[in-house]
């Protein structure tokens, strides 16, 4: 995804925007997964806690009735998000902790880069 790519934020706006416009007039339902997640991974990247949030919440409307590794994504994008936000909560550290569960007995190690650099920061 370009979003990911681009260093100006302008850049990565327009390619979300785009990107969800595309979901907006119909797609194959695996661009719904994999748009709301590399949004997640562009807003933590960014520190735009927020904006990880909102993509949260979108894969999680659009994965509710599916039981996929979306609900892997989606709590980590919000346990990440919630450390950036208040970094000297217990929970946000338990839950980054608790996460690293999944992708190492699922062998989704993909992942593990971004969780285990923030448990070793936090």
């Amino acid at each position: 995804m370009f979003a990911l790519a681009s260093e100006s934020k302008e850049e990565r706006q327009e390619a979300l925007a785009e990107a969800v416009e595309i979901l907006e007039n119909g797609c194959l339902g695996h661009n719904y997964f994999w748009l709301h997640r590399d949004a997640m991974e562009n807003y933590l990247k960014h520190q735009n806690w927020t904006g990880a949030g909102c993509y949260a919440a979108a894969l999680e409307a659009c994965t509710s009735t599916k039981a996929l590794a979306a609900t892997f994504y989606i709590g980590d994008a919000r346990a990440i998000a919630s450390l950036g936000r208040n970094p000297e909560t217990a929970d946000a550290r338990t839950e980054i902790k608790r996460m690293r569960e999944y992708p190492r007995a699922t062998q989704l190690t993909v992942v593990l880069g971004t969780l285990d650099c923030v448990a070793a920061n936090s």
